[in-house]
């Protein structure tokens, strides 16, 4: 039995529907709580269940277009590998990120590193390289 707590959000997932419902029964005699029965969505990852093959699938893809519309990236082309495979250009040593700039790029870095944990471990080293410029992103 699983429960993840996000701070007044519950998931709580295990192989027996009985001791879920137990466990909630425990959970709303203590606390006040409100249950929104099986999750769907949870954290921006939608969730499906195929209960017959016991297989549960994560998608962040509305997350996902929620950050490539937020960033501009809505007009960037897929590539077959997450990350350019020469060698990156490195800043000047007098090279000084605006701050503003410095901002925005870290903010993609951290939606990146959140889709790597949830769903698509795929893109950790691109993610990684990415995040070594954190303190001084060149242009």
């Amino acid at each position: 039995m699983y429960i993840a707590v996000y701070v007044d959000d519950l998931l709580i997932v295990g192989p027996s529907i009985a001791e879920i419902k137990r466990i909630k029964g425990a959970l709303r005699n203590r606390f006040q709580m409100t249950d929104l029965g099986p999750c769907s969505y949870y954290l921006g990852m939608s969730i499906q269940r195929d209960r017959q093959n016991r297989i549960l699938y994560l998608s962040q893809e509305a997350y996902i277009n929620k950050v490539v519309h937020q960033f501009g990236l809505s007009e960037c082309a897929p590539v077959s590998t997450p990350i350019e495979t020469s060698p990156p250009t490195e800043n000047s040593p007098e090279y000084r990120c605006p701050l503003k700039q410095k901002v925005e790029y870290q903010r993609i870095v951290g939606s990146l590193m959140y889709i790597m944990l949830g769903t698509r471990g795929d893109i950790a080293y691109a993610v990684s390289m990415a995040s070594r410029h954190l303190a001084n992103p060149g242009p």
